[in-house]
């Protein structure tokens, strides 16, 4: 049995003054007046903790978080190769500002209550290495940036949205049939969803698709996206790929290659934009002189030119940052 005990004290400050840079193009020469009980929209809040409409106070300009949380597991050895465990942990994640904004209120910490039980082993002379995990994560105010009220139009915050829920199964191996050469894999099936996310907005857009993405007019509308799945969560991914290592006269050569798969995905809440399903190619050669002091590696990543979103956002549009291309490259190292 092992147990875990930890207390988090933080306390964060925020302070900031808003200004006209004159001469710049992309600033202004003047602000509009403070804002005051009298002063109606538009008007400026010049500092954190300022008046303005709707909140004579103001954002809080300090914030303290305290939180105990614990760690429990019990583990037991079967045998010499076979180990087995079940764990809970409360997890804790700091709140922060929003400082982009002064009239942004700041995000509440997200706890993580988590439970595993699992197996690791190893296997056949120790040749294969196999673990194997279910675990089950509780999420509670969960943060989110998102482009919902208060946010300003273009400028998201971090949002507490609610509850999430996240199911899954997770294995992965590592076999060695012979020396030099390890064949490694993994699979994970994820059920993940939002059990509560009131006040957000999703987006309605037009009915024709083009690469995983719905074009047309969009308008949002307010919504509760609780049962829908968790963003960048594919229900099922796997990997699978090598390395052979071969040791000659001229040094130490070690060639790798590695497919990962993810299925279908959502990438903002509403699930209006996903990431279709997809494979990535990873391949690289490694040598290493036999003194050890110099090396050089080739690799490719996505060879099969795979185009993956990074980064997509839904509001008033649709926006969608790539992912990397077909990248080739070497590094040359030395060793002192």
């Amino acid at each position: 049995m092992t147990l875990g005990l930890r207390y988090t004290d933080e306390t964060k400050r925020l302070s900031g003054l808003v200004m006209p840079l004159a001469g710049f193009p992309n600033s202004v020469a003047a602000l509009t007046p403070a804002c005051s009980a009298t002063q109606g929209a538009p008007c400026t809040v010049y500092s954190p903790g300022d008046y303005y409409i709707g909140n004579p106070a103001g954002i809080p300009t300090s914030l303290h978080f305290g939180k105990l949380t614990y760690r429990v597991v019990l583990a037991q050895d079967i045998g010499e190769n076979i180990h087995a465990y079940v764990s809970h942990n409360l997890g804790f994640k700091s709140g922060a500002f929003n400082g982009n904004v002064f009239t942004n209120p700041p995000a509440r910490p997200e706890l993580l209550f988590a439970t595993e039980v699992g197996v690791k082993s190893e296997l056949f002379d120790k040749r294969m290495r196999l673990n194997v995990a279910y675990f089950h994560y509780n999420y509670q105010d969960v943060q989110v940036r998102s482009q919902a009220p208060p946010a300003l139009p273009g400028i998201p915050i971090l949002l507490n949205v609610g509850r999430e829920r996240i199911d899954g199964i997770d294995a992965d191996f590592s076999l060695a049939p012979f020396n030099g050469l390890v064949i490694n894999g993994s699979f994970e099936y994820l059920d993940a969803k939002y059990t509560d996310y009131p006040g957000t907005t999703c987006a309605t857009p037009g009915t024709r698709v083009v690469g995983g993405v719905t074009l047309g007019t969009v308008t949002s509308v307010a919504c509760n996206l609780a049962g829908y799945p968790v963003i960048q969560a594919p229900p099922y991914s796997a990997s699978i790929g090598f390395v052979y290592t071969a040791e000659t006269n001229i040094g130490t050569f070690a060639f790798s290659a590695n497919d990962h798969y993810n299925s279908r995905y959502a990438m903002v809440p509403d699930g209006n934009i996903y990431q279709p399903s997809h494979h990535l190619v990873d391949m690289s050669l490694n040598w290493s002189s036999p003194d050890k002091h110099y090396d050089v590696n080739l690799f490719v990543r996505n060879l099969t030119k795979e185009y993956v979103y990074a980064v997509a956002q839904a509001s008033s549009n649709f926006a969608i940052v790539p992912g990397a291309p077909q990248t080739f490259g070497a590094t040359v190292g030395v060793h002192f």
